[in-house]
């Protein structure tokens, strides 16, 4: 009845269930492997945590005795007659340990009202990129809620996983938090709300078991009606999860995929409000025969992110590139962020994405005018659409496209705060990942 096992930490398990098995079907598999505390996932998935080896297993008079989860999978495997190419996977924020301690004076980068440039080494021009249109006296904004699926980040509402690390902490989370959260005060906008999901633990690992719990609890906020769709919901993902699947073969879809493209399909193409920015990643975390998730995924509302330096001339000496299937380019090297504690200049994508979480949510604050506008289907390709391109970039992402703000609102309406544009949006054709090297400059 587990048809489809996967192991993603040392003493852990995900089963899928056939969704014809009973209750007393599925406490029989459990009572088979000696599992006393499973952990629901979402509608037929389970995780099975802090299993004790050697484990014996007596199936229809005959017993095996199992030695490590490896052993287990593949006697579930076997009996499955499933793949037994589905075996581990590995998550990892992409810090990449590129901060230092901002050798700045810092009262010097701090406006009056607490808040800093971006990108401290850049210039005037390079940072109003990442800043729109003063919002603060739009009374119209739309609401906007921002979930930040990364390490904890302390200070704002936090989800508490089932299936979260024991062990929460870091200071990637709160430094993500920190760009996004910046940029969007001083663009004035008002009605955000921040949602930590820390699905990472203090060192940076993380288990696709969060991540499946991640997508069944965005599911469900969705269907209950606790999350309107008027709502406008970004999730920011800079993370990578490491894969040794192909992600376009349907026989090897892993657990993980599979639960965000449900979500995907029946909740989020429906209602069109839930858009995920995901980091490219960086060059060190792509191995041979792998492939990583979310980037690769090629959800319809999703944009994947790659990292530019030298303020948005070049590609990030470290950057994962892909010119088919990875949308847009930021800047990813020396960003000014805070840990909590520390002011730091980090780089790596994963503030790329922040700063693209940013600006869409910027954009998506504004009203729109007609409901067809108010979609984040709109919003997105719009957003695409109006960035330039730099031919240096080309090898990096789709058309060599990179981050200005400013080109979306450069039609708007007398009042200064609807947009209207007269480029035509139609959906963009998104292929698997191709992988290409990073286009060092």
């Amino acid at each position: 009845l587990a048809l489809n096992a996967q192991t993603y930490a040392p003493d852990e398990i995900i089963i899928e269930y056939d969704e014809t098995a009973t209750n007393a079907d599925r406490q029989a598999v459990r009572t088979l492997y000696g599992i006393t505390n499973p952990i629901s996932l979402g509608e037929d998935i389970e995780l099975w945590t802090g299993l004790i080896f050697p484990l014996s297993i007596t199936e229809n008079g005959s017993t095996t005795v199992v030695n490590d989860i490896e052993e287990l999978l593949e006697y579930i495997i076997e009996i499955q007659e499933g793949n037994d190419d589905q075996t581990t996977t590995t998550a990892n924020i992409n810090d990449g340990n590129l901060n230092y301690t901002a050798a700045l004076d810092v009262s010097e980068l701090l406006n009056d009202n607490g808040t800093f440039d971006p990108l401290p080494l850049c210039n005037n021009t390079h940072n109003a990129r990442l800043i729109g249109l003063d919002q603060s006296d739009n009374l119209e904004q739309h609401r906007i809620k921002i979930i930040i699926v990364d390490q904890v980040v302390p200070g704002i509402a936090q989800v508490n996983l089932e299936s979260a690390p024991s062990d929460l902490g870091g200071g990637h989370g709160r430094k993500v938090y920190s760009v996004i959260s910046n940029i969007l005060d001083q663009a004035g906008l008002t009605e955000v709300e921040y949602i930590s999901l820390p699905a990472f633990d203090n060192s940076g690992i993380g288990t696709s078991a969060a991540l499946v719990e991640t997508a069944t609890f965005i599911k469900e906020k969705l269907e209950s009606g606790e999350w309107s769709s008027d709502d406008v919901i970004i999730v920011n993902f800079s993370a990578n999860v490491i894969m040794p699947f192909d992600l376009s073969n349907p026989d090897q879809m892993p657990i993980l995929l599979e639960s965000w493209t449900e979500l995907y399909q029946e909740r989020i193409e429906l209602t069109k409000n839930v858009v995920l920015v995901s980091a490219a990643g960086n060059d060190q975390m792509i191995i041979s025969g792998n492939n990583i998730f979310p980037a690769c995924a090629s959800f319809e509302l999703e944009i994947t992110v790659a990292g530019t330096q030298n303020c948005f001339s070049e590609p990030w000496v470290n950057t994962n590139s892909d010119p088919v299937n990875f949308e847009i380019a930021a800047e990813a090297s020396n960003l000014l962020t805070f840990d909590g504690n520390n002011y730091l200049l980090s780089s790596g994508t994963s503030f790329a994405a922040a700063e693209i979480t940013a600006a869409l949510a910027q954009l998506a604050a504004h009203n729109l005018n007609s409901e067809s506008r108010n979609s984040l289907e709109y919003v997105k390709n719009l957003f695409l659409q109006t960035m330039p391109t730099y031919p240096a970039l080309a090898g990096t992402v789709q058309n060599g496209r990179v981050l200005d703000i400013s080109g979306p609102f450069n039609k708007p309406l007398p009042n200064g705060r609807r947009l209207v544009s007269q480029y035509s949006t139609p959906p963009l054709t998104l292929l698997p990942c191709l992988f290409f090297a990073p286009a060092h400059p």
